[in-house]
């Protein structure tokens, strides 16, 4: 399958592989294709979720953990941390 580029597209890929992020521009266009299926999955399941929810298929599930014993399986940044205390609140 042949494709053309807008000039726009051909000089991002073309500075993408330049920069080494990609060894070709059909590695390139790849990725973004697979990014774009990702979105596009990513989308659908939001959306099926905001469905659910709107037709009262959820549950309320509230869970109390004692995060400190569990030392996040080794997880020491900072970052990771409070990336872990914010997905508990939830």
């Amino acid at each position: 399958m042949q494709i053309a580029l807008t000039e726009e597209a051909s000089g991002f890929v073309a500075r993408l592989v330049a920069s080494g992020a990609f060894a070709s521009p059909e590695e390139a266009v790849s990725e973004a294709l697979r990014l774009l299926r990702r979105d596009r999955e990513l989308d659908a399941a939001l959306a099926d979720g905001i469905r659910d929810f709107e037709q009262g298929r959820y549950r309320d599930i509230v869970a109390k953990v004692a995060y400190e014993p569990l030392q996040f399986r080794g997880i020491r940044s900072s970052r990771r941390r409070h990336a872990c205390d914010l997905a508990l609140r939830f």
